[in-house]
């Protein structure tokens, strides 16, 4: 049997009930915003008389209506871009740069960096102190790499650790190997819990690290003169900022030395 090309849409409709429903939303958008049933059907590549036979059916424009309601409510993925999200739901956007946020308390926010977006939290905060999104773990502390680095039994292997908001001075630098076997003291073979903060860009877990008596390891470390408050990724932590300030001013620990040198200022000059 021949087929007249010219009057395909009209003359051979398919059943209205064969169309896959994402079609069947299509045409109802399509005439939503506006356009004529001949305009929908080359839109969509539907025969107008199939059309014709979904509209003049109640139950497939109740159905249409439906479709639209789920499509609408279904969360569409966002464009795809470099960097995973951290605990608070942000990253930092190698393509683009910056950093923002898609879920949690800033979903939908931009900033120019992590410390831009942990000073909006402090701000948030009032007598409550800054808590962290409920990720942490906890085991037994395997290893301490230096002042600021520890390994922590998880999920049946070492984890690396990067204590979070303190820089401790490096191998090599003056009380690098004091900081070292403090760190030690206090928290080897200990069961500790980590709370995290994400990864740092060598892929280390950023965490707290809470001491089986309650203190927290990092804090501890800035008290007794071990390391500096790490403001550029702590800016808005104000415990660690009075520690440090109190460390300095009764010259404890590294601060016997009048002018210490930081050790991102320390590892730029090697680096140079």
């Amino acid at each position: 049997m021949s087929i007249k090309t010219g009057k395909k849409f009209a003359d051979h409709p398919l059943p209205s009930n064969s169309l896959p429903l994402q079609k069947r939303a299509q045409i109802v958008a399509a005439l939503v915003e506006g356009n004529s049933i001949r305009a929908a059907c080359r839109m969509t590549d539907v025969p107008k008389g199939t059309v014709l036979k979904l509209l003049g059916n109640r139950r497939s424009a109740v159905a249409l209506v439906l479709v639209l309601l789920s499509l609408a409510l279904t969360p569409w993925p966002s464009e795809p871009h470099g960097g995973g999200l951290d605990a608070y739901g942000c990253h930092h956007d190698r393509k683009h740069g910056g950093y923002h946020c898609h879920r949690g308390q800033f979903a939908g926010q931009a900033f120019a960096s992590q410390a831009e977006m942990q000073a909006a939290r402090q701000e948030n905060y009032t007598a409550i102190p800054p808590t962290l999104p409920s990720l942490h773990f906890t085991g037994k502390v395997v290893g301490v790499s230096d002042g600021d680095t520890i390994s922590a039994l998880h999920n049946g292997r070492a984890e690396k650790v990067r204590l979070h908001g303190i820089d401790c001075p490096e191998k090599g630098q003056g009380f690098g190997t004091v900081a070292k076997q403090t760190a030690s003291d206090l928290a080897f073979d200990k069961e500790v819990t980590v709370q995290t903060h994400g990864l740092d860009k060598y892929k280390r877990t950023l965490g707290d690290v809470i001491l089986p008596d309650g203190r927290n390891l990092n804090q501890e470390l800035v008290r007794e003169g071990m390391c500096w408050w790490y403001r550029k990724y702590a800016p808005a932590d104000v415990t660690l900022e009075r520690l440090e300030a109190e460390a300095r001013n009764v010259k404890r620990g590294l601060w016997v030395d009048p002018h210490p040198v930081p050790p991102w200022e320390w590892r730029k000059m090697r680096k140079n």
